[in-house]
């Protein structure tokens, strides 16, 4: 089970960060500046990834799931909040995929996170007590830097659209 576990940690890692690419890649080719929404979205997205990220690394705990959780209502919340402001919007620029915005999208992955994250830890035995594989195999690493990889971007497109300041302009 740990093993099963533990790859489904990865898959979800490729899956968020994917996720996160994505919306980088509409930004960039429709030239578009993300709002302070985005960026909340963005970092919770992020932050369930490290959940699962904390899994990988340090063995599957309880307590990770939890960080991913949490992140993952945070997300959803940002999402629902973004949607009932935009209730009314009709402008094109907001409908990217199938006619769903962008935040509408997020606010699914957020759910499917927390659904999945209930079913892990409905297989997950609290008793269990997981360690860190000795070797990690090459897939997992590569998760591991994409999902570093795509934090300093965040980073760094937060940095270079808002500054250190509170408020993005």
């Amino acid at each position: 089970m740990n093993r099963f576990s533990r790859q489904v940690n990865v898959v979800v890692i490729y899956i968020l960060v994917s996720v996160v690419v994505g919306s980088y890649i509409y930004e960039v080719f429709g030239n578009k500046n993300p709002c302070l929404q985005c960026f909340l979205q963005r970092f919770a997205m992020l932050s369930v990834a490290a959940g699962f990220f904390l899994n990988v690394r340090c063995g599957i705990r309880l307590g990770h799931y939890a960080v991913s959780y949490f992140s993952a209502l945070f997300g959803g919340t940002v999402s629902l909040r973004q949607m009932l402001a935009n209730y009314c919007a009709t402008t094109p620029s907001l409908l990217p995929e199938l006619g769903i915005p962008l935040y509408t999208w997020a606010l699914i992955v957020f759910a499917s996170t927390v659904l999945g994250i209930s079913i892990l830890l409905f297989l997950t035995r609290p008793q269990e007590v997981d360690t860190p594989a000795a070797k990690t195999p090459l897939w997992e690493k590569l998760g591991i830097l994409y999902l570093i990889v795509v934090i300093v971007m965040n980073v760094y497109s937060a940095y270079s659209l808002c500054g250190l300041g509170i408020v993005c302009r």
